[in-house]
Parts: C-alpha cells; sequence; structure tokens
C-alpha cells in the first residue's frame, strides 16, 4: 500500500523538487531491514529532491538500544539524521504514558546511534 501511495504522489507532484524528507513516529524502526530499503529506494526513485536535503528518519530507544546492525543499514541507507523520542526521564510520567525507558536504555541508545555512524541526532522531550 505504501508504496503505490509513494507512485501515486510522484505522479502528483511530478517534477517540483522535495526540500524536506523524514520518515517519521517511531515506527520505521520497527519495520524489516528490507522493508526500510524498499521505501528508501521507492522515494529516492520516485521524487526529485534538492540538492540541500538530507534524510532523517526516527527510531525509538529500544530499537536503538537493541538493534545496532539495523541503525547501519538506516545510516547505508543514506540516513544522515537520527530522532529518538525519550520524551521524559521521569519514571512517574513514563509509567503513565506506559512507555518504558530509563537513563541507562538512554545511554545506550545514543551510544549505538553514534556507533551506526550518525553525527545528527535528535532527541525529542516532552
Amino acid at each position: 500500500m505504501l508504496l503505490q501511495e509513494i507512485s501515486k504522489y510522484g505522479q502528483t507532484i511530478q517534477n517540483k523538487s522535495v526540500v524536506g524528507y523524514d520518515m517519521g513516529g517511531g515506527t520505521p524502526a520497527y519495520i524489516s531491514e528490507r522493508n526500510l530499503e524498499r521505501i528508501t529506494r521507492a522515494m529516492l526513485d520516485t521524487f526529485k529532491f534538492d540538492d540541500s536535503v538530507g534524510l532523517s528518519i526516527e527510531t525509538t530507544p529500544l530499537v536503538a538500544a537493541d538493534d545496532l546492525a539495523k541503525l547501519r543499514t538506516i545510516r547505508g541507507l543514506g540516513y544522515q539524521r537520527i530522532s529518538m523520542g525519550i520524551q521524559t526521564v521521569n519514571k512517574e510520567l513514563l509509567d503513565s504514558f506506559e512507555r518504558k525507558g530509563s537513563v541507562k536504555l538512554y545511554q545506550s541508545a545514543v551510544e549505538n546511534i553514534r556507533k551506526a555512524g550518525f553525527d545528527q541526532l535528535n532527541i525529542d522531550l516532552m
């Protein structure tokens, strides 16, 4: 479905330049490396990107801390910037939002992001 939508949007905007690209919501980090590659290739093949565009993607702290290989794959696909939704280190707030998190988890996630070759890291806080 998503690949079909990418194709339809490509037909809609035709030769206009894309000036920003962010694959977001934290969810991209959960899909398989193969599907990440398929989506990224479809975007790059379908749209004309302005020379200044840097690819950006979101991840969750859990994926970043647990899957260095996936982070390296993402970096290898050309993503220069990664964004991670930490939200808070306050245990009570994390519990109220039913989110897992800890300073140790976040440190591990940042270490893996750096090991994967990302120089640009954005942290989402509430």
